[in-house]
């Protein structure tokens, strides 16, 4: 028993040494400590996918994101959506995007005119979803029109030839 003993503590000396500072070996083995490759030998790709920093710091990053991506997309794109789960109790105004259903305000003023300060009074005295500049009414509050100068370009005649 002693001598089995004693030959277990010398191989398990000598699994505990480290190769030879020359051979191929101890530098692959070098090379699988230092990368963590040891310690990635035990674990599921689904642990390895959650440890990264990335994805741990990713969520507080995408989820905000996709909250506000999906706020615009309902409200603006579909809200008829809200109204189906609710069973009709919240009813929001519908769509304008995608339907054929024309915007009612366009104002155009030069620049420098108070276009700014007029979008913003029709949006705060009147209620109405009026732009500045922007059109997409998929992605932005413009659902009753806009009040821009950069529109009013669609308004000048053609230059004539100087023939």
């Amino acid at each position: 028993n002693n001598t089995d003993a004693a030959a277990a503590a010398a191989t398990s000396n000598n699994d505990n040494k480290p190769p030879e500072s020359g051979s191929s070996t101890s530098l692959l083995n070098k090379l699988r400590t230092n990368m963590g490759i040891n310690k990635l030998e035990n674990l599921t790709i689904y642990d390895i996918f959650t440890s990264h920093p990335l994805i741990r710091v990713g969520k507080f990053v995408l989820l905000p994101y996709l909250l506000y991506f999906g706020y615009y997309f309902i409200r603006l794109q579909h809200p008829e959506y809200i109204s189906k789960i609710t069973g009709g109790i919240i009813k929001l105004r519908p769509a304008v995007h995608g339907t054929d259903t024309p915007r009612q305000v366009l104002i155009v003023a030069t620049p420098g005119s108070g276009t700014v300060q007029m979008a913003s009074e029709l949006r705060s005295k009147l209620s109405l979803e009026i732009g500045h500049g922007s059109t997409d009414a998929a992605w932005e509050f413009t659902r009753d029109g806009t009040v821009s100068w950069l529109h009013g370009i669609r308004f000048l005649t053609e230059p004539k030839d100087n023939e």
